[in-house]
Order: C-alpha cells, then structure tokens, then sequence
C-alpha cells in the first residue's frame, strides 16, 4: 500500500511522523538494539518534549542542538523540536572541546538536548552563552555547578512525564526546519539552513522515485547529524516503515546479521567504506540466499549498470537536499557507482 504524501504546501518536516502515527499508531517505526517504538509512542513522546520546550521559553524559530549518537532519543528530539516550532541543529558527534565552543557561540542556542556521552563537553562549553535557557541530559553523570541555567533528565522529563497531545504550533513551509553543518574537512564546519518545504520537496521525491511504503525496513549506520542519515529517517517515517538503528558498522558481520534477523530491505552506506566492510564476508553463513544486489540508480530495470538518463533522473531527486548525495558529473564507471551507491537493495 503507498502512502500519501498530498497535503499541500502546507505539510511540514513532522507531519510525515503525524501521519504515520494516525495510520499505523501500532507499528514499530524504531529498533535499536533491544529498544523498539511504534509510530504512536515516537509520536506522544515527541510531543511531551515540544511542550517541554514551549514550557521552558523556547519559541518558534529558536535553535535547539542535538547531541545524540542515533537512538531513539535522537528521533523523538529531532522531531520534538521541530513539532516546538524550533531549528533543529544536530551536531557532529566527534567533535572536540575547540570546535564545539566556535558552532555553540555562532548557533546562540536556546537549548541544548544531549546524551551523557558528551556531557563533560557541554560543561566546558555553555556555561558562558547567555542565549540556553536549558540542557536536557540523558542519564547525567556530573555535578553541574555554577551555571546560569538548570539542568533536566530526559528520563524524568520524557520517559515519565505527563502529557502527549500536539502543542498544534503554527508554522509554513518557509519556516527554517534545520541547520545541517558540513564535515569541515576543508576548513571550518559550515551551516546549511533547510526550509520545512525543502526537506518535504526532497522528502517526497526520494519516496516517490524508491516507491517506499511501510513494508519497507531500512538499516541505517550513517549518523542523523549528515543529511544522507537524515534524509532515510524523514522517508521511512513518511512511507510508514521501520527504521532499524545500528551503531556498530566497524563490526560489519554483526549488521549483516542484524538485517536478517529483522527483515531488512533497505542499507545505504559510503560507498569506499561499504568496499571496505562488505568485501569478503561470509554472506552464505546467514541462511539467507541473495538473489540479486541492487541499487536506488539501477531501480529502472538495468542488470549491468545505468544510463545517463537514470543517473541524471536519480541526482535530479537527491540533488534538492545536497550535492553531496551524488558527483556533479557522472562518473567514468557506472557499474562501481551503482553497486555502492547510496542506497542498496538486497531482494531474495
């Protein structure tokens, strides 16, 4: 069954989740290791932080970071935000003391939602901005003291809270969703400011052209805070899907077992580390006999490679979002494009 994706230029970033939720409240829309969710409780848990958020003064168009490794935290606080009227700001997880001081100061952040992992960075790091009005830690650790500004456990805040009806705030599509910044490998990171409307353009066209419906259950070990990671969470919770979360990609053999084990049918990946991971495992070990390895370019019905014509159809979609999704120019090889692209299917 398809899923509607018509509502107009009025359809925000988590109206995909709304959606969903209403249509298969049921349905497990999460896996993370031994934690699932379904639409309906990634939903209400959603809304218990945006009233959250609305609670504690954040107000439309204020920036909320994020600094979650992909869990299910950071999916109930991506879209908690956004449903808060918020920006959400998804930070590289690697970053150091340095580089998260200059993106805090050039973000002036109105609150900061993080897991324990980087708390001891974040209390380096905020005490001196005078724009947070709160962070809102997973699992905290240390004893925060001389800080302008209190400190909440997402567990008492979220997990036990009160309250999961929409906060209903009013928004367009021209209203800044996000701030993605790039790796800065070629200088200092830079932010890329996403519309509601751009996210749902590109949104809708990637489910369109993958024909994604809520059959379909996708791997994901890109993190959220890239627009790749990003972009497979917004489709599948617009098909209606499953998104299956690992955290594990340096021990290949343990996904790939886990995409058996949980009926995957979709993995995206970059494509020198996919080489470098996949190349030589034991695939016949699983019990499970691939038939054929395929890809998002190749979808058209092409058994050795694409065309121009797909490969200019496929950067076309993907193109909206970022150029970094495909090269600006076709590449000489179109077979080893394809089968390391970024979005592969496995079909039995």
């Amino acid at each position: 069954m398809r899923h509607d994706l018509e509502r107009g230029s009025s359809l925000l970033v988590h109206h995909f989740l709304e959606q969903s939720a209403v249509r298969y409240p049921g349905k497990i829309a999460v896996i993370h290791d031994a934690v699932s969710a379904s639409y309906g409780e990634v939903n209400g848990l959603a809304n218990r932080l945006a009233r959250f958020l609305i609670g504690m003064g954040v107000r439309k168009g204020d920036r909320v970071v994020l600094m979650f490794e992909n869990s299910l935290e950071y999916v109930v606080g991506y879209y908690g935000t956004l449903k808060a009227g918020a920006v959400s700001v998804p930070l590289n997880t690697d970053l150091k003391s340095d580089g998260l001081k200059h993106l805090l100061g050039e973000i002036e952040p109105a609150f900061v939602i993080a897991s324990n992992r980087f708390e001891k960075l974040m209390c380096d790091n905020t005490s001196d901005l005078p724009t947070i009005k709160g962070i809102l830690l997973k699992a905290p650790k240390l004893k925060w003291s001389s800080i302008p500004f209190p400190i909440y456990v997402w567990g008492e805040i979220i997990e036990k809270g009160e309250g999961t009806k929409d906060p209903g705030i009013s928004m367009s599509g021209d209203d800044l969703a996000g701030i993605i910044y790039t790796s800065g490998s070629t200088g200092r990171p830079k932010g890329v400011m996403l519309s509601h409307q751009n996210i749902v353009s590109n949104t809708r066209s990637i489910c369109q052209y993958l024909n994604l419906t809520r059959d379909d259950v996708q791997m994901v070990v890109l993190p959220f805070f890239y627009v790749m990671g990003k972009s497979l969470l917004n489709t599948h919770m617009a098909a209606g899907g499953t998104v299956v979360i690992n955290n594990k990609f340096a021990f290949p053999a343990a996904v790939l077992n886990e995409m058996v084990k949980e009926g995957v049918t979709g993995f995206s990946g970059v494509p020198p580390r996919m080489r470098t991971s996949f190349t030589g495992l034991p695939w016949q070990a699983t019990g499970t006999s691939w038939r054929r390895f395929d890809t998002a370019a190749r979808q058209a019905g092409t058994c050795r490679g694409s065309s121009r014509k797909d490969y200019d159809r496929y950067y076309r979609i993907t193109r909206p979002y970022t150029s970094c999704t495909a090269p600006r120019k076709p590449p000489r090889d179109y077979l080893t494009w394809n089968l390391s692209d970024t979005r592969t299917r496995w079909t039995r």
